[in-house]
């Protein structure tokens, strides 16, 4: 219960976390980087709906927009990752990405309340005259327009991290059609698969896990031979290894078999680990970890 409830507090936390690791993760710099730039570049084009605002009000109108927007997407993507583990890959980038249209679509259209912004021309259209009957009808068809761009530019935020994945799950499937076993067998053999985090992993790594970070809705995770970016939760992960590994921050979670060191680091404590890979540790976990390798622990390099 408390590893649940630690991961679901990840998204409240969320700048604190980035503090404590002193780094944002591949995901986040690139959500940032990419909502950046398209305030920027809207500011600069000025569509049609901020056209009538000056460059400093019309920067504001999209970074509030766009952030938001993002924002959305994150939470509706935490949510459906921490309840729905089976939901997976580009499955949930569409799942989130439509929740959170649905949930920016009432935001957007209090945003665009809150600028001088030119006033809307006759209503020619059935959408108009719809969406002028109340601010029902007003969220419902900023919804239905917002739609087909948002779902576009979130699967395009999320390509880099899910092509992996996808080709995995396609040489895993080919590898499955050329296997004889009996049907038994087989079939716990591939319903352990599906529940197994290994599985998602592009097999340029292998399969021999070391650590696990999370990203947001994201998995950073650490072989000896690599490191790949899939969906998932710690929580996930704590069910999956059970008393295997230990989460050792809030971000961070290690097989315990994988460790190498633990040292001092600055004021705080790090871990070094199989495959030259390193990670925190926190303070709420460091008297566990402690408690559980001592202060000078060093495995042998033939144990490792």
């Amino acid at each position: 219960m408390s590893g649940r409830y630690s991961d679901r507090l990840d998204c409240v936390f969320m700048y604190e976390r980035s503090l404590e690791n002193a780094q944002l993760g591949p995901f986040a710099q690139r959500l940032i980087i990419t909502g950046a730039a398209l305030t920027a570049l809207f500011a600069v084009i000025a569509p049609e709906s901020s056209e009538p605002l000056t460059l400093l009000p019309r920067t504001l109108f999209w970074a509030l927009h766009i952030s938001l927007g993002l924002a959305a997407a994150v939470f509706a993507a935490r949510f459906l990752v921490q309840r729905y583990v089976s939901l997976r890959d580009w499955r949930l980038v569409v799942a989130s990405g439509l929740c959170g249209a649905l949930i920016f679509a009432p935001i957007a259209v209090g945003l665009e309340s809150l600028f001088p912004l030119a006033p809307d021309g006759p209503a020619d259209s059935w959408a108009d005259r719809f969406a002028a009957t109340s601010t029902v009808g007003a969220v419902l068809i900023e919804a239905i327009e917002l739609i087909p761009p948002y779902l576009t530019a979130w699967l395009l935020i999320n390509l880099e991290s899910i092509s992996p994945a996808l080709r995995a799950q396609v040489d895993a499937n080919a590898d499955s059609d050329t296997e004889e076993e009996p049907s038994s067998a087989a079939a716990l053999r591939h319903a352990e698969k599906r529940n197994s985090i290994q599985e998602r992993l592009p097999p340029a790594i292998g399969r021999d896990i070391v650590a696990i970070s999370s990203d947001l809705h994201y998995l950073q995770v650490m072989t000896r031979a690599g490191r790949a970016t899939i969906l998932g939760s710690l929580a996930e992960v704590d069910t999956c290894f059970g008393d295997a590994g230990l989460r050792v921050h809030r971000s961070h979670w290690v097989l315990l078999d994988a460790v190498v060191r633990l040292r001092k680091s600055g004021n705080g404590w790090q871990l070094d680990l199989a495959g030259n890979h390193s990670v925190p540790v926190s303070r709420r976990r460091r008297t566990e970890v402690l408690q559980l390798l001592g202060d000078d622990f060093v495995r042998k390099p033939d144990a490792v």
